[in-house]
């Protein structure tokens, strides 16, 4: 039997974060981030990817990059000799696989609309979020919460 690659199939972890500033800690959870981007960012972090340009732009060996569904489901780790831009193109790759996208059509009409909106009009771009966020299972909430972070830190720390 073939499984499809979706976001409610996967190895996946709760997660609580401290979205609080430096005067105040606000812990959320994250439902149901996949193991296998936990892992993925993990490693990035501990190869201090950072630091490394393009992680993102450059695609990974090609020939190490196979039969990789086992290691997206969360049953087999990310093999220890893929290097970095291996790393990111699983990543990369796994969004692409995934049968149900993370955003449908609608509420994909409804970000680009809330983009066109965000500098005149917050309120509204507020409440558009908010029923897209409402919208979502949670799997998708969580691993897109998860996803958004780690994309934020890696801006902030790359040179």
């Amino acid at each position: 039997m073939l499984l499809h690659l979706r976001l409610d199939n996967v190895g996946a972890y709760n997660l609580d974060v401290d979205v609080g500033d430096k005067r105040f800690s606000t812990i959320i959870t994250l439902k149901q981030v996949p193991s296998f981007l936990i892992e993925a960012f993990t490693r990035l972090s501990e190869c201090d990817a950072w630091n490394v340009e393009g992680i993102f732009r450059k695609e990974g060996n090609v020939n190490r990059i196979k039969n990789v569904m086992s290691v997206y489901f969360g049953t087999v780790p990310i093999p220890r000799e893929y290097m970095i831009h291996d790393i990111c193109t699983l990543i990369k790759r796994f969004f692409r696989e995934i049968r149900v996208p993370i955003f449908i059509d609608k509420q994909r009409t409804l970000l680009k609309y809330a983009e066109n909106l965000a500098d005149n009009n917050s309120a509204t771009v507020n409440l558009i979020l908010e029923t897209i966020n409402k919208g979502l299972p949670a799997c998708h909430v969580g691993t897109l919460g998860y996803l958004m972070r780690l994309l934020k830190e890696i801006s902030e720390n790359c040179h």
